[in-house]
């Protein structure tokens, strides 16, 4: 995956410009609540598989999924929040620049991009294991 911060026109976050780190943080913004819409229909449609599973075994796997996807969406969360956060403090920042502390503002903006990266990484494989899940219980016909 391409570093996030390589959306910004500056060439490190450390020297971009307040705008370009607000426009940067919408898109995370942006991108976490569709991974967050993502992760519901990922924990329905695991649970709709769940009903329908009679073999034990299978439905352990399933359960496991769903406890995976359960923290994701709650990691997603906290990143969302945290984003929000972020966001207010970029505004207030292209507000009154000279007032507070840049260099230390910009190692927590990178910081957040890391975790954001690390939990991408995390909802792909998850993603990745909830329809390969999916399509070998479609196949076997695993259903009750």
């Amino acid at each position: 995956m391409k570093s996030l911060a390589k959306k910004t026109k500056s060439k490190t976050i450390y020297e971009a410009y307040w705008q370009e780190l607000y426009l940067l943080t919408e898109n995370w913004k942006s991108d976490l609540l569709f991974y967050q819409e993502d992760l519901y229909f990922s924990h329905n449609l695991i649970n709709k598989y769940n009903q329908w599973i009679s073999k034990k075994n299978i439905k352990n796997e399933f359960q496991e999924i769903e406890y995976s996807i359960f923290e994701l969406i709650r990691n997603c969360n906290q990143l969302i929040d945290k984003t929000n956060h972020h966001l207010s403090k970029i505004s207030n920042n292209i507000s009154t620049p000279y007032l507070n502390d840049s260099y230390g503002f910009r190692t927590i903006h990178d910081q957040m991009e890391i975790e954001i990266e690390e939990f991408i990484k995390m909802y792909r494989a998850s993603r990745l294991k909830v329809f390969s899940m999916s399509d070998e219980v479609i196949e076997r016909k695993e259903f009750a």
